[in-house]
């Protein structure tokens, strides 16, 4: 670095050290020991000393982030982090200009054109260069005005959901939408791998990326395991058909379909994929062979093997191959080198593997699990009640839950191994947990946020706490029916069904809600009669195709929590089921019976048909009502009480008054949120009226200025020519550079130096104090705050002046209207938004003692609320007495 700064330099470019900073990042083992070497601190600011070439250092100072070009710069999240940036910057820019964008006076077609133009080219400004977000891609960033708020952590939770669905889709529907997708598998059919390797397109995208799901990954590693974990139902022999087509077909040095260099054992991905491929083709003979016919033939040799177990013994003794996948969770017995299957020990876990891997196993078991502890009694009082407050309540079962696993015991120092853990250890139990898991998260994600210990502080759209997987696998494996992450009561719930407490199956269905009993609701014929005809929010008879159209219209069902529930209810729908055209539960007939064969097109399309009906039928609407009873109850946004609560099945919805109450509410809270914007960058000083305060400075500093206006009247404005607003507050700073300065070049025992020390300016190291006004005394009190040095604080006010040359820094400065004390006058400060470097050095200086150079103090602007919003307020009984402040009594 200092080579470097020394040639620039020497080119003539004159360096800004203070606008200078290093993005140090350092990991690995003795990353501490680098770093206490490299790094020297001044507080609690970190720099490094840069030696340079004719003996001297520069110091620049240390940070994470850097902003450059509307970018945010890091070694971390810094595309999150530009994100967050530029949307910050266009709600600001949006609030700045909404009395303009939101007036009736302008066209609509202008108000659009200046939204474009100031608040969308804000947001966009930076991002097409790092983030590589480009305007045009609506299915990635799409910018919404409705409501005047852009709601753009929505869109990207949208978008995530629409990468988990192409997830779980069929295997070759995303290669029908890429250019070579059709050569691709008119190449796997033909079995002509030596063109696969022409095909480069192809090639290339297969080596980094899934061909299922478009997901992209470096390593073929990673591949492998999002493929174990999310594709498993193609994995059966892919792993063994590509190691026989790898022999046969590709090179390590390096290889012709994926261009990497292998210096063992060969992976090639691309053949990976197409050995998927070549396997599980969907065929329109027929349902697919298990296992398929493809899988009993050797690649490298042509034999044709009459068993699965021939041809994996042809592969182990003829071509030394490994077909058997390694997994150390399953296969190892702990840690030891030992065989879990057979028990036989080894000398290294080299020799398990090739135990393992070659089949000289002879008790090997492919879908064998780890060992499983028993599911401890709080987590099976939790799944059983629902209640999870007890257990968030306890941090060191949440970090239990973070870093150990719940099925086998297996310990970690960080969550992601956790999570890769249960991914390949568990991977059965892992698929299984998909959908519930993804209730849990949207359930109680609003409540808990993040329930990690330790706890993630920002969460990134794709977060999943440990706890919520690791409670939907316990849940898939324990004897509780359903689970539901709240509790039902029972009382309440009889009391909203009170309409039809005289029916003779009201006891038993209030008890199969209550106790969760999924299999009986969905298989009691009694049961099954009454809620295929009964309303269960009003008590009234219909028929079963009007009666869903009913509830939906007449009581204003909500969807949401009805269709989020219906994942977890497939299963015992589809194990009730009796025939695929009419449904065993409302008895509705939704197709024709089947005659004679179907191929597999006309079977996908019959079972589509019982989805359609499932997420219809009545009898699972009515079922998924009564099970969300108790959440209506609990949630957040359906407190006890709040009859029109969306889906609640205990009432018909807010009256009028409540509404207008709410809407009193929210623009109360608008208000103060408008206020808070305002607060980030407006300041006060309260300046003394003494002979030697600075007031009386820019008292003439005013009158010149408006002698020099009066002399210059008609004249055109020369470069020089500044408002009177950074007129004065240049002055001001100049003002506290020339005192400060005085006091600086003074020794300890010069009067000016003691009679700071008197006043408690400073202390006896040249420190300067920090103050606060405390309401109860009436007066200034000294804080608790490291005092600032007097070198340091010389580097501030240089700054300041600096920085205050630019007139457009400063936006509003002039004295507000006087308070009942005549012996203190408030200025107000407001500095631009753009200018970060001014918003951060006075944030840093106030209450600093400094200020009393110039007999005056800085603090933050408290903004009172609108007397619009004061006077709602008053009206909803929400208005506080005036408190106690300096100089605001009313």
């Amino acid at each position: 670095i200092g080579l470097l700064l020394d040639t620039l330099e020497n080119m003539g470019l004159t360096l800004s050290l203070e606008k200078s900073c290093i993005l140090l990042e350092i990991a690995g083992s003795h990353c501490r020991k680098i770093r206490n070497r490299l790094l020297k601190y001044e507080g609690s600011h970190a720099f490094i000393d840069i030696p340079r070439a004719n003996g001297r250092t520069s110091r620049i100072p240390v940070k994470r982030t850097a902003d450059y070009l509307g970018t945010c710069l890091s070694y971390g999240n810094y595309e999150q982090q530009t994100f967050d940036k530029r949307v910050h910057c266009a709600r600001l820019t949006f609030h700045r200009l909404r009395r303009w964008l939101c007036t009736s006076q302008i066209a609509l077609r202008h108000r659009l054109l200046l939204w474009k133009a100031c608040v969308l080219s804000t947001l966009m400004y930076g991002i097409v260069v790092q983030t590589n977000v480009s305007p045009a891609d609506d299915s990635l960033l799409e910018v919404r005005s409705c409501d005047k708020n852009m709601n753009l952590d929505a869109l990207l939770r949208e978008e995530e959901e629409q990468r988990i669905l192409r997830m779980h889709q069929s295997l070759t529907a995303a290669l029908h939408t890429k250019p070579y997708g059709d050569a691709l598998l008119q190449l796997v059919t033909n079995h002509d791998w030596n063109g696969l390797a022409d095909l480069r397109p192809a090639c290339e995208a297969l080596s980094t990326q899934c061909c299922v799901c478009d997901f992209h990954f470096s390593r073929p590693q990673d591949l492998n395991s999002h493929l174990r974990v999310h594709h498993h139902k193609w994995i059966s022999h892919t792993f063994t058909k590509a190691s026989q087509i790898c022999r046969g077909f590709a090179s390590n040095f390096p290889c012709r379909y994926c261009t990497k260099n292998f210096r063992h054992a060969h992976a090639c991905p691309v053949l990976t994929h197409a050995a998927m491929l070549y396997l599980y083709l969907p065929s329109e003979t027929g349902p697919p062979e298990v296992p398929p016919a493809a899988a009993l033939r050797c690649e490298v040799c042509g034999l044709r093997a009459e068993h699965i177990d021939d041809l994996h013994k042809h592969l182990a003794s003829v071509h030394r191959l490994a077909f058997n996948d390694w997994q150390p969770e399953r296969d190892l017995m702990g840690k030891d080198p030992a065989c879990s299957h057979c028990s036989k020990c080894f000398t290294n876990v080299s020799a398990v593997r090739q135990h393992v891997t070659l089949g000289q196993c002879s008790e090997f078991d492919p879908h064998r699990s780890p060992f499983l502890l028993p599911i401890a009694e709080i987590w099976t009082t939790a799944l059983a009640t629902g209640d999870l407050q007890p257990v968030l309540s306890d941090p060191m079962l949440r970090m239990r839950m973070t870093l150990h696993c719940a099925q086998c015991g297996a310990a970690y120092m960080r969550s992601g191994d956790l999570i890769l853990h249960l991914q390949t250890a568990h991977s059965a139990m892992w698929g299984q947990a998909q959908a519930l898991t993804r209730y849990l998260m949207k359930t109680l994600m609003p409540q808990h946020s993040c329930v990690c210990n330790p706890s993630v502080h920002k969460v990134t759209l794709t977060h999943v706490c440990p706890f919520y997987r690791q409670m939907a696998m316990l849940a898939g494996r324990s004897a509780v029916p359903l689970f539901l992450p709240w509790q039902s009561d029972r009382e309440s719930l009889a009391l909203s069904l009170h309409h039809s407490q005289t029916h003779a199956v009201m006891d038993r269905l209030v008890k199969c809600i209550h106790t969760r009993q999924l299999r009986q609701l969905l298989q009691d014929n009694a049961l099954q009669a009454f809620l295929r005809e009964h309303c269960v929010i009003c008590g009234g008879i219909f028929h079963p195709a009007l009666l869903r159209d009913h509830i939906l219209q007449v009581h204003s069902s909500n969807l949401d929590r009805v269709v989020d529930l219906l994942p977890l209810l497939f299963d015992e729908f589809q194990r009730a089921s009796h025939t695929d055209y009419q449904c065993a539960q409302c008895h509705q007939i939704f197709n024709l019976p089947m005659l004679g064969a179907s191929n597999l097109a006309e079977q996908q399309s019959r079972q589509t048909l019982v989805l359609a009906h499932f997420q219809q039928c009545p009898v699972v609407h009515q079922v998924s009502l009564l099970l969300t009873h108790g959440l209506c109850r609990d949630s957040v946004h359906a407190r006890q009480g709040d009859a029109g609560a969306s889906g609640n099945i205990c009432g018909n919805g807010p009256t009028a008054v409540e509404v207008v109450l709410q809407m009193a509410k929210l623009l109360i809270r608008m208000d103060a949120d408008q206020n808070l914007l305002r607060k980030q960058d407006s300041f006060v000083f309260y300046m003394q009226m003494e002979e030697e305060s600075v007031i009386h400075i820019l008292s003439k500093q005013a009158k010149q200025w408006h002698q020099e206006m009066t002399q210059q009247e008609g004249q055109m404005k020369t470069q020089e020519w500044k408002p009177l607003r950074a007129t004065l507050m240049q002055t001001m700073a100049e003002t506290l550079q020339m005192r400060l300065h005085k006091l600086y070049s003074c020794k300890q025992s010069d009067p000016l130096f003691q009679t700071a020390m008197h006043h408690n300016l400073v202390n006896d190291k040249g420190e300067f104090f920090f103050q606060k006004w405390d309401a109860s005394s009436q007066k200034l009190v000294q804080t608790s705050q490291a005092p600032v040095g007097m070198d340091r604080m010389k580097r501030y006010v240089d700054q300041l002046v600096e920085t205050l040359q630019d007139p457009a820094n400063v936006v509003k400065f002039h004295a507000l209207k006087a308070s009942g004390d005549q012996r203190v006058t408030p200025w107000i400060l407001q500095v631009a938004l753009r200018c970060d470097e001014l918003q951060t050095l006075l944030e840093q200086l106030m209450g600093c003692k400094v200020w009393n150079l110039l007999g005056a103090t800085l603090k933050a602007h408290s903004l009172p609320q609108s007397s619009q919003a004061e006077h709602l307020k008053s009206l909803i009984g929400k208005g506080k007495s005036a408190g106690k402040g300096k100089a605001h009594r009313r």
